[in-house]
C-alpha cells in the first residue's frame, strides 16, 4: 500500500512536520524517513516500545534508528522499500513483498533491556499525487507472545511432554529424512520399560511416570546429542543412528546398559528395567525399525519371568519398609500360621500357600498413601474406600509374579466375611476360599492384639471374646472352634 499525500507548496520544514503529526494519530509503534533516510517522525507508541524519546530521533540517520532494535547501525526494512537493491533475506524470520509495501518477521534482540522481542513489521512508500517518493513509513507489532505460543505449539508437536524427548511423530518423520543411501548404515535400538504396567497398577501412575522420565534420562544419556531419542509409544523409547554399523549398534547398547545399571545403583528405591532390541542394515529404514522391534520382543521373551520377579522384590521391599508401622505383623502371621495348619489337618501344599500367604496378603498396600497407613485417628468414609483397594492392587501383583500368581485370588478374597458384608466382592460362607478364611481369622487377632497409630493393643482375652462373637458374622464358625483351642501367641 502506498501513502499518497497531496504535495501542496509548504515552507521550509512543513513537510517533516506533517509526517511527524501524520505518524503521531496512529495507534501502532510507527516510525518514517524521507527520501535520504532522515527520521522525521517518531510517535509515542514507538517511544514506548524503544524507550528511545522522539527528541533524540528525529533529525538522525545512517541507519541510527536501528540501534534501539539492534544495538548497532544497519539496514532494515523501511530502507529495503526505498531502496532497489536486494534485501538481505537472512536479517528477517520471514518476508513478503507486496509490491510498494514489504512485511517481514524479525527479532530484535536489543528491545527491553536485551531480553529482546519477536517483531511484525510493514514498511510502505510515502509518494505525493505525482507518483514521486516523499520518503517511508514503518510499523512495528510486538507479537512475542503469539511467537512463544506457536514456538510450545511447534514444540509440543515434536515432543513427548511427559519426558521432553521426541515423540512418534517426529520419529516418523526422521524415518522419512534418514531413509537414504548417504545415511547407510543405519542402526536403530528400541526400548521397553519393564514392569510399567505393574508399577502403575500398583503404586499408582504417578510412579509410573517416575519411572518412564527415569528410563528417559538413562536411555538419552546413553547416546550423542545428535541422536535424536524418541518416546514412541507408552513405554516404548527408540533412537535411529545413521552412519552406524552393527558393531556401533552393539556398543551403544552396552552403554545403555552401564547407563542402566549406574542408575539403578544410585536409586534402590525404585529400580529401573529395560528390555533392549536393536538392528542394523543398508536397505529400508521401515524393515530395519521391525528387525529391531522383533529383537525387542525376543529379549522381553527371555527376560519375562526374571522382571517379573524383580518387581515383586522390589514391591516386597518396599512393603517390608513400612513394616515399622505394624511391628512384625507378617512374621506373626506366619509362626500363627503353621499351628493352625497342623490343627486344621492342612495338605503340605495348602499350608505352604498359607504361609505365603500370611507373608504376602499386605503387598498391595505399597499402593496405598502413606497418610492414610500412618493415619492416627480413624478413617473418614472415603479414606476406608481407598484403603480397601489393597487387596485388589494386591491380586494385580500377584498375578504378575511367577512366584505368587498361584495365591492372588487369595490375596484378592483374604477380607470377605462369612456373612458377605465383606470387600471387594461380597462373597458368603464357602464361596470365600479356606485359606482365605483361616487368615481373616489370624488377621484379626494379630492386629487386635498389637498397637496401632489410632489406638492401643487389646488383651488376648478381649480379642479372642470379639472373634467368638462374630462367629457367623464375620467369622467361619468351625475355623473358629478350632482357632480357640490352639495358643496363637
Amino acid at each position: 500500500m502506498v501513502t499518497q499525500i497531496k504535495r501542496l507548496p509548504r515552507l521550509p520544514g512543513e513537510d517533516e512536520q506533517f509526517y511527524a503529526n501524520m505518524v503521531n494519530y496512529l495507534p501502532d509503534p510507527t516510525f518514517a524517513v524521507d527520501i535520504t533516510g532522515t527520521v522525521v517522525a517518531w510517535n509515542k507508541a514507538m517511544e514506548e516500545l524503544t524507550a528511545m524519546p522522539a527528541a533524540q530521533m528525529v533529525g538522525r540517520r545512517n541507519y541510527s534508528y536501528a540501534e534501539p532494535f539492534y544495538g548497532q547501525r544497519r539496514a532494515m526494512l523501511i530502507d529495503y522499500i526505498l531502496a532497489t537493491h536486494l534485501i538481505r533475506s537472512d536479517l528477517y524470520l520471514y518476508i513478503r513483498n507486496k509490491g510498494e509495501t514489504l512485511e517481514a518477521e524479525a527479532f530484535a534482540p536489543f528491545l527491553f533491556d536485551g531480553k529482546g522481542a519477536y517483531l511484525w513489521v510493514s514498511a510502505s512508500l510515502i509518494t505525493d499525487v505525482d507518483g514521486r517518493t516523499l520518503g517511508a513509513v514503518s510499523t512495528v507489532k510486538d507479537f512475542s507472545e503469539y511467537k512463544k505460543i506457536q514456538q510450545q505449539l511447534e514444540y509440543y508437536s515434536m515432543h513427548d511432554i511427559l519426558t521432553g524427548l521426541y515423540n512418534r511423530s517426529f520419529f516418523e518423520q526422521e524415518m522419512n529424512r534418514l531413509n537414504h543411501s548417504r545415511f547407510f548404515p543405519l542402526s536403530v535400538i528400541i526400548c521397553d520399560v519393564d514392569g510399567l504396567k505393574l508399577i502403575n497398577d500398583s503404586l499408582g501412575h504417578h510412579k509410573g511416570d517416575e519411572l518412564l522420565q527415569a528410563a528417559a534420562k538413562v536411555i538419552q544419556s546413553a547416546f550423542r546429542s545428535s541422536d535424536a531419542v524418541s518416546r514412541i509409544g507408552g513405554d516404548e523409547f527408540a533412537v535411529i543412528l545413521p552412519n552406524t554399523d552393527g558393531e556401533a549398534a552393539e556398543n551403544a547398547v552396552e552403554r545403555l546398559s552401564a547407563c542402566l545399571n549406574a542408575y539403578n545403583k544410585n536409586n534402590p528405591e525404585l529400580l529401573l528395567s529395560l528390555s533392549i532390541g536393536f538392528a542394523s542394515g543398508k536397505h529400508a529404514l521401515k524393515d530395519i525399525v521391525i528387525t529391531a522391534d522383533n529383537s525387542l520382543n525376543r529379549s522381553k521373551l527371555h527376560r519375562s519371568t526374571s522382571v517379573k520377579s524383580h518387581f515383586t522384590a522390589t514391591l516386597m521391599a518396599m512393603l517390608a519398609e513400612r513394616d515399622y508401622i505394624l511391628e512384625g505383623h507378617a512374621e506373626r502371621l506366619e509362626k500363627m500360621s503353621v499351628k493352625i495348619a497342623q490343627a486344621a489337618d492342612l495338605t503340605s501344599e495348602e499350608k505352604t500357600d498359607l504361609i505365603l500367604l500370611a507373608k504376602f496378603h499386605d503387598i498391595g498396600k505399597v499402593g496405598i498413601a502413606d497418610q492414610l497407613l500412618y493415619k492416627p485417628g480413624p478413617l473418614s468414609a472415603d479414606e476406608r474406600a481407598e484403603m480397601m483397594r489393597h487387596s485388589e492392587i494386591g491380586y494385580r501383583i500377584a498375578s504378575s509374579s511367577p512366584e505368587l500368581n498361584h495365591i492372588a485370588k487369595y490375596i484378592l478374597h483374604h477380607h470377605e466375611w462369612w456373612n458377605g458384608q465383606g470387600y471387594p466382592l461380597g462373597l458368603k460362607g464357602k464361596e470365600i476360599p479356606y485359606l482365605c478364611r483361616i487368615l481373616s481369622i489370624l488377621d484379626t487377632y494379630d492386629a487386635m492384639t498389637s498397637d496401632r497409630p489410632y489406638r492401643k493393643a487389646k488383651s488376648h482375652t478381649e480379642v479372642m471374646q470379639y472373634i467368638e462373637s462374630m462367629k457367623g458374622v464375620q467369622f467361619d464358625p468351625v475355623l473358629v472352634e478350632l482357632f480357640m483351642n490352639i495358643n496363637p501367641s
